[in-house]
């Protein structure tokens, strides 16, 4: 008989200040750091507002209303932009008890590349960066595979569960926010300058060929967030 992972689904979607730029595929690019960054960094992909960098263990979100100073005119009052207050807000979520020694790849690479010539040392530039649809985080977790990508123009992110393994490993501590609040089975992130909304898990397996949902709910502790089971599910599968 054959085993199919349980599939946990969480969907990070930003609602943002000011309109946001996306890749022009319309789906976002997650960038290699191929040293044109801190070292801590693995991959970077835009997202509404700001930047996601994926890390080791966790990722980092910064955002900016930057793109505010796209409202003012030419020939507008000087005051307005004299006045202008550039803001920026990061927060970290991090996988906790996460496997420190994973190493993550990019799956489905794009045609496109990114070139970073910054500064006048040639040393420091870096040229053909490639750019993949997703990253992959094998065994992030004892039997625990993590896939980001995205949906629309929103991080996505599947925790990829094998048969036998546990899902109670699963815990993402967040710090750096205003606010973090359970809503209407959503988890809504705070922050000074937008609000991002991680929609209520989806989980299913696949069971003799037929997909069956499973149900699935956040638990918030203060600050990190688990996963319940209401109805419990198949762990042979």
């Amino acid at each position: 008989m054959k085993k199919i992972a349980l599939l946990l689904f969480f969907i990070a979607s930003f609602s943002m200040l000011q309109a946001a730029k996306h890749a022009k595929t319309g789906d976002l690019q997650y960038i290699q750091n191929n040293g044109q960054w801190a070292a801590n960094i693995l991959f970077s992909t835009p997202v509404g507002g700001g930047t996601l960098f994926l890390g080791n263990n966790c990722f980092t979100y910064s955002f900016s209303n930057g793109s505010a100073l796209a409202e003012f005119k030419h020939g507008g009052n000087p005051a307005d932009i004299a006045n202008f207050i550039f803001k920026k807000h990061a927060y970290r979520a991090t996988f906790i008890g996460a496997n420190t020694n994973v190493v993550p790849f990019g799956e489905s690479k794009l045609a496109n590349h990114y070139n970073y010539f910054l500064g006048d040392d040639q040393a420091n530039w870096k040229g053909k960066v490639p750019a993949f649809g997703a990253v992959n985080y094998p065994n992030l977790y004892p039997g625990t595979d993590l896939l980001v990508y995205s949906q629309s123009n929103s991080v996505k992110y599947d925790f990829i569960v094998a048969p036998g393994s546990s899902t109670d490993n699963i815990k993402i501590k967040y710090e750096g926010l205003d606010k973090m609040e359970l809503v209407a089975g959503n988890l809504e992130l705070t922050t000074s300058l937008n609000k991002v909304m991680e929609l209520h898990p989806i989980a299913y397996q696949i069971i003799n060929g037929v997909k069956m949902n499973v149900a699935c709910e956040y638990l918030l502790e203060v600050n990190t967030i688990s996963f319940s089971f209401p109805n419990g599910y198949d762990k042979n599968y």
